[in-house]
């Protein structure tokens, strides 16, 4: 009985061995007390040396510049919010180390960001996408051009008005294929459309105004050089166009047996 009611009453001396501050509670089946230090320590709260007060350094003056402050024995721990680093949480991390811009764009830092600044053949996030090549002039015996620039995986946009020439040399005349057409359908091409022009400039006599999803048969220029324009709506767009150019010799003479048509000499008078 002596045992049990000194068990019992384990916290009632010396604080049961506790810190004196600590609170003392009975611990079933141990012969040990359950120590907890009060709001403000820390520690196992055993003996003189079980707690010990927390820094309160973090409510007073919060030493964390950008980030959450933790109160330690030993001061305080600083955990910092995205895009900062250091002790105190003071420094602005470099996200444009890495150089995260891909061919030739400018990295500009930001909190926990960076903004890339694309050269003119470039876009996206990263300048990762091609820029879309809305006309040009492009010479050459043979070649090709795109719009989009993946057309079939892309789809051109809206409102768009485009025009190309294609050039080659002053004695040969051009052949057109076109490996991958997909517009918008529509009676009279008058929504989206592709206009050839026989020559270098929209006042050339028009060969074809295309739209919708089959392939033009082949064309040949009367002479060096064709004018493309494209013009896309407000509305439905498509997967584009691929257009292959290639030079040959012109065809001089031969058996015509159509009901109409026109003969043409390659270049100007003085070429041929």
């Amino acid at each position: 009985a002596h045992i049990f009611l000194q068990s019992c009453n384990i916290c009632s001396s010396n604080n049961g061995g506790c810190h004196p501050l600590a609170i003392c509670s009975s611990n079933p089946g141990s012969a040990f007390p359950l120590c907890t230090c009060p709001q403000g320590y820390t520690g196992n709260g055993y003996g003189p040396s079980g707690c010990t007060q927390i820094s309160n350094i973090c409510e007073t003056n919060n030493p964390c510049v950008n980030g959450h402050c933790t109160s330690t024995t030993s001061g305080y721990i600083c955990n910092c919010n995205p895009g900062w680093q250091g002790i105190h949480c003071d420094q602005n991390i470099n996200e444009c180390l890495s150089n995260p811009c891909q061919n030739g764009g400018t990295c500009t830092d930001s909190v926990n960001g960076f903004t890339c600044t694309c050269t003119a053949q470039w876009t996206g996030p990263f300048c990762q996408t091609q820029q879309q090549e809305c006309g040009g002039q492009l010479t050459g015996p043979a070649g090709s051009f795109s719009y989009p620039n993946n057309p079939g995986h892309d789809e051109y946009d809206h409102l768009v008005s485009c025009t190309w020439v294609v050039r080659t040399d002053p004695n040969k005349v051009l052949r057109i294929t076109f490996p991958f057409f997909h517009l918008e359908s529509s009676n009279n091409c008058n929504f989206d459309f592709l206009q050839i022009h026989d020559g270098d400039n929209p006042s050339a006599y028009i060969l074809g105004k295309y739209c919708g999803q089959n392939n033009p048969q082949e064309l040949y220029s009367s002479h060096n050089s064709l004018y493309f324009w494209f013009r896309s709506d407000h509305s439905i767009n498509a997967g584009g166009f691929t257009i292959v150019w290639e030079s040959k010799d012109p065809v001089c003479g031969g058996d015509l047996t159509a009901s109409y048509g026109n003969i043409n000499s390659p270049g100007k008078y003085y070429f041929y």
